[in-house]
């Protein structure tokens, strides 16, 4: 149906109905004028997943073939908003280092999508040299298009749309990369410009000994036949001159000198200390005071909206609170940190430590009350102690993984990305003065760019399907029948494995033919800190299908692997981690068909360890690859006879290791461990999530405050000063703390008779016992119920039978 479109030349009338859903622009102050809302198409599905599937067609043509302008970030694969924002920031930071100074201009396009010409856009699609099917076809999609506006409860009549791309087709971003990519063109490198894009959003950049030359440069950029303003005029889509921004970023101005303003024939542009770009105040000292600023006010709106959610007698879960936390809350306020955050750390012989230690400071008051949040925790906890029960990595460690999880993906970028050539001009020097964010954060975490692998941005066309096979049965019993099964079919057949032993990671593959000797080869990858087994289960792969090319015949041929992963992976055609393993294997097997034209090839799942002969025997033949035993080099593809690239995933989760280490090692030395270990030993560790995930919210309050000593109890409130005595109300002989109120207080003797009796002596007579074990819960919330302590606060305590579970 859907190649019927292109074949009849017909785009169903059904299909160009759509409901255009008007929503307001979060943050406007005047919702009575037009521009302040957004209007979202909701279009037909069908014709949403065709529109999809021209997307993908059209998109990978142009990426592989290079044609889009190289600095437009938006909508591409490979290709992030911290990209352009690091490209932007690296280009400042060495104007400034060869005594230069930068000007940026932020555009702002009144209206993008709607405004659109979709004759201009027909133009530009085959200035590309894009095929006039596809282009035929669009014109037919967009001819004749209506809509109906819907807004609060008004819907009006249905209209003709005779203008504009749909904000809410799979195809808009694409479109309007094409409609804007003159603007991006047009500025002129040799005068010392550059225009960074996203979307619709555009910072023009220019560069020079002085202020003035850089504002008439981009002054040029703006008026000269073909420039922006030209772009602006016959794409119909006007610059707002009062939203445009100017900063001129110059270190050498004063606090209140602002530098020339930018005089265009339509009105002046008055230079600011700030701008937003794609979600980021850039200043003219690139302190990113500013930004740090939102974002600690983000971090205090999300958790004002989360708090509704969270409160301690009653609310959602801890694991519900926590996972808003790390998925919501913390990429939100740290969004683009890499640019704007210098890593904290100690150096040698500096007493202070280095990096944006103040910054860290005032964002960790965010993560404090979030800790509390989660926990139900009185405000007098301390936060390393709510750390190690949520097991969650103190604040200055949370930033360092945000930051070197999009540091360590810009080691891998491919040349013909933009900022290829800046990282690794970053990385192999660490400058004296006027360092790029790229700088400090490679120097920070000791990334080499040169080291680590390289992720393609696209690898395979949309339909591309695999030259094999691949065969995974349902379960281990299933699979070793089919491994029966293929013991009797001709032909030779290869069992494959990797290995992670003694420090070390090797492949190896083995062949086996009924009456002859197995043949073997082996791999050694190297150092288990930079490979990972996944990579090694490849290479065995590749080994394999290299035994079977060797072959004098074989028109059946199997690979058997007892990691899912790699098979899983086998058949991905998008870019991930070790892809270019998998592309080595994609032509080694077109290799094999050159050698025996008409194979039938098959990559399949064995169970491991289940006695499975060559299994068991590739098994340890890994073992020997991965103690450094390799074949000869002779004996191995042309390719691996060199060592290969670093491991991203192998980079990222040594990382992890090292801050659950330093994690851990904080702990140890905090004053309140020694404490805490008489509760919870295993602190910090995921046993208290795990003990509270199905208790209510008051419950599990009361538990993380019994558990702290920072409880509602008299001893704590005088010591914080809330009551004037620190004695027991109900017995009058001692300080209520939490031991004696478990354990000792006679006015509950009654009550502790029944927890003994539900619970035992051993149990129901240890503090540790009662708030660290499972089974101990429903007594003791039983006994916290019946003294009518917490009542006040929190209720009815006593644990239903749905909520024991």
């Amino acid at each position: 149906m859907f190649r019927a479109t292109f074949d009849l030349q017909y785009y169903p009338d059904r299909w160009k109905h759509s409901i255009t859903v008007v929503l307001r622009k979060p943050g406007r102050s005047d919702y009575s004028i037009a521009k302040s809302y957004r209007p979202i198409a909701l279009m037909n599905c069908m014709g949403k997943i065709l529109s999809s599937c021209v997307t993908e067609m059209v998109e990978f043509e142009l990426e592989k073939l290079g044609l889009l302008p190289k600095h437009h970030f938006g909508g591409r694969a490979g290709r992030t908003t911290t990209d352009s924002l690091h490209l932007l920031t690296k280009t400042v930071y060495d104007a400034w280092r060869t005594k230069k100074v930068a000007s940026i201009l932020f555009l702002d396009v009144e209206a993008a999508f709607p405004s659109a010409i979709p004759e201009r856009l027909f133009h530009e699609m085959r200035r590309l040299g894009i095929p006039e099917t596809i282009v035929g076809w669009l014109r037919r999609k967009l001819h004749g298009r209506r809509t109906k506006l819907s807004f609060d409860n008004f819907v009006s009549e249905l209209f003709v749309i005779l203008s504009g791309i749909d904000q809410g087709c799979p195809l808009s971003v694409l479109l309007y990369k094409i409609y804007n990519l003159v603007l991006l063109e047009c500025a002129n490198a040799q005068n010392g410009e550059m225009a960074l894009g996203f979307i619709d959003d555009v910072a023009a950049v220019t560069i020079g000994k002085t202020l003035e030359s850089t504002t008439a440069a981009l002054k040029s950029y703006m008026e000269r036949r073909g420039g922006a303003k030209h772009w602006s005029r016959t794409r119909n889509s006007r610059f707002e001159i009062s939203k445009l921004n100017l900063v001129h970023a110059d270190p050498s101005l004063g606090a209140n000198d602002m530098g020339p303003p930018l005089v265009l024939l339509d009105g002046n542009v008055q230079p600011t200390d700030a701008a937003k770009f794609l979600g980021v105040w850039i200043d003219r000292k690139l302190s990113f005071k500013r930004q740090a600023e939102y974002a600690l006010k983000k971090g205090t709106t999300w958790l004002m909206q989360f708090g509704r959610l969270a409160r301690p007698k009653g609310g959602i879960s801890l694991r519900h609170v926590k996972s808003l936390y790390q998925q919501m809350l913390l990429p939100g306020m740290l969004y683009a940190a890499s640019v704007w955050i210098t890593p904290q750390r100690a150096i040698e012989n500096r007493q202070r430590l280095y990096g944006s230690v103040g910054v860290i400071r005032k964002l960790a008051r965010v993560h404090r009350q979030a800790c509390i949040m989660m926990t139900g925790a009185m405000r007098t906890t301390a936060t390393d102690v709510m750390e190690a029960h949520l097991n969650l990595l103190p604040f200055h460690l949370l930033v360092d993984k945000m930051i070197m999880r999009e540091v360590s993906r810009l080691c891998t970028l491919p040349p013909t990305h933009p900022l290829h050539r800046h990282v690794k001009q970053a990385a192999a020097r660490y400058v004296q003065r006027h360092r790029s964010p790229l700088h400090e954060t490679l120097e920070a975490y000791k990334l080499r760019p040169t080291e680590i692998e390289t992720i393609d941005a696209v690898r395979l066309p949309p339909g591309w399907r695999p030259p094999f096979n691949v065969s995974m049965a349902e379960n281990k019993d299933a699979a070793l029948e089919e491994e029966e099964k293929w013991a009797y079919k001709p032909g030779p057949h290869v069992y494959t494995d990797g290995s992670d032993v003694d420090g070390g990671v090797g492949a190896a593959a083995v062949l086996l033919r009924p009456g002859q000797q197995p043949k073997v080869l082996r791999y050694h990858l190297g150092s288990a800190k930079h490979h990972t087994v996944y990579e090694a289960e490849i290479v065995g792969l590749v080994l394999g299908v290299t035994l079977i090319a060797r072959e004098l015949s074989a028109r059946v041929a199997s690979c058997a692997a007892d990691n899912t992963a790699c098979l899983q992976a086998s058949k991905n055609r998008k870019p991930h981690p070790g892809h270019y393993l998998i592309d080595k294997l994609l032509r080694e097997v077109d290799n094999l068909h050159q050698c025996h034209p008409g194979i039938k090839f098959t990559l399949r799942w064995v169970p491991g360890h289940k006695g499975v002969e060559g299994n068991e025997m590739a098994d340890e033949e890994a073992k020997r690859a991965a103690r450094g035993e390799g074949s000869a080099a002779a004996q191995l593809p042309r390719w691996l006879r060199a060592s290969l690239p670093i491991s991203l995933a192998k980079v990222r989760q040594t990382f992890n290791e090292e801050l659950g280490e330093k994690a851990r090692a904080e702990w140890r030395t905090s004053p309140r461990t020694e404490r805490m270990d008489r509760v919870d030993p295993d602190l910090p560790s995921r046993k208290y999530g795990k003990l509270v995930e199905r208790l209510p919210r008051r419950h599990a309050s009361i538990l993380f405050q019994l558990r702290t000593e920072h409880a509602p109890l008299q001893q704590h409130l005088h010591r914080i000063k809330k009551v004037d005595s620190p004695t027991c109300p109900n017995c009058d002989t001692a300080r209520e703390s939490v031991y004696h109120y478990l354990l000792e207080c006679p006015a509950h003797d009654d009550q502790r008779a029944r927890l003994a009796h539900d619970l035992g002596p051993a149990v129901a007579g240890s503090v540790r016992h009662l708030l660290t074990e499972p089974k101990a819960l429903s007594p003791l919330f039983r006994y916290i119920h019946a003294t009518g302590r917490f009542a006040a606060t929190y209720g009815e305590l006593t644990l239903r039978d749905s909520e024991r579970k």
